[in-house]
């Protein structure tokens, strides 16, 4: 039998999400951010048997691999692998031979993200530095990257957690510089119900 403490304590994960905050209005920043996502981008997709892995794995008779590389423009900025095997036990050929060869195309989409995301903020810092003008206000220095603490880590980690975060938010935690990670703690924080005992 439930106490009364949990019979009146009970999520009903039907419960609609309260809004922690909202970002949807135009004088918020963080629509300039997602102004410089918009747009339309041209890759190309290249896909080749994978020798190398080939190679690697001469010893199991049936084994296919593909090499996916993406480019934007000249930069190669993915590439991915997709490996399969044909047995006895697995006679579908068409479909595993599309299954490895969609497997390479995956995995250099997923690799090249995180390159994109690189070369974004890569070309952020040089269209910075070249913004001011050296003669009217001196060189602009670019702020030196240090990474979050240890303690920052936890406990943003704490506050993405009971705020229902997503996977996304969770995934950029690694990659944000100290200050980065305070003005999140901070946000999380005053939004609401984001209070824990650390």
């Amino acid at each position: 039998m439930k106490t009364n403490y949990e019979q009146h304590h009970i999520v009903s994960p039907f419960q609609p999400r309260k809004r922690t905050f909202d970002v949807q209005g135009p004088s918020h920043p963080v629509q300039e951010e997602i102004k410089k996502c918009l747009g339309t981008m041209t890759l190309t997709v290249t896909v080749e048997r994978d020798i190398l892995t080939l190679q690697q794995f001469e010893h199991i008779p049936g084994t296919i691999s593909f090499l996916c590389t993406i480019r934007q423009g000249n930069q190669t900025i993915g590439i991915g692998r997709g490996t399969a095997v044909i047995s006895r036990i697995n006679k579908f050929v068409e479909r595993t031979v599309r299954s490895a060869f969609c497997a390479s195309l995956v995995d250099g989409i997923v690799r090249s993200t995180r390159m994109l995301d690189a070369l974004y903020f890569d070309t952020s810092l040089k269209q910075n530095t070249n913004s001011v003008s050296s003669d009217t206000y001196g060189t602009q220095e670019v702020e030196e990257f240090i990474p979050l603490s240890s303690k920052q880590k936890s406990y943003l980690l704490k506050l993405l957690q009971s705020s229902d975060a997503s996977d996304e938010e969770f995934n950029q935690v690694d990659r944000m510089s100290k200050d980065e990670a305070r003005e999140k703690i901070n946000l999380l924080v005053t939004s609401g119900d984001n209070i824990i005992n650390y």
